[in-house]
């Protein structure tokens, strides 16, 4: 890892280290699999749910990536801006555009709760709960 860790996660008693510009390093591979940096991450009995938001691009979305399988190298920034936002998110069992800011997460492991942040013509939070 070249930069500064932001999260580090345990899975099966290896680390998980999420850096600042969005690289995933797990038992000594480092990819990429979002085109920008990681704004939220949490671990779930899943996996590893995490959110991309792309200000510019203005892009938000959210995956999850099962660390049972390797890791994959994702779509560049300036590829992403040549295609539509419906990019599955590298090595994801799923992944899904977001049409709001994603400004929190929470998990106990079976259920991952986020807020939104949206503008419309009053500002709204806007909580979803997925289960697992």
């Amino acid at each position: 890892m070249a930069v500064a860790p932001w999260k580090v996660f345990v899975f099966q008693g290896e680390d998980v280290t999420i850096d600042v510009d969005g690289r995933i390093s797990y038992k000594g591979k480092t990819a990429m699999p979002f085109p920008c940096e990681i704004t939220n991450a949490v671990w779930c009995n899943a996996g590893m749910v995490a959110t991309w938001v792309d200000h510019e691009l203005r892009l938000a979305r959210m995956a999850l990536i099962d660390f049972e399988t390797n890791l994959e190298e994702g779509i560049s920034r300036s590829d992403l801006r040549l295609r539509n936002d419906n990019v599955k998110v590298a090595g994801s069992s799923w992944s899904h555009s977001l049409d709001a800011e994603p400004i929190a997460m929470a998990t106990n492991g079976k259920v991952i709760v986020f807020a939104l942040y949206t503008l419309y013509s009053v500002l709204q939070y806007i909580a979803y709960i997925v289960y697992y």
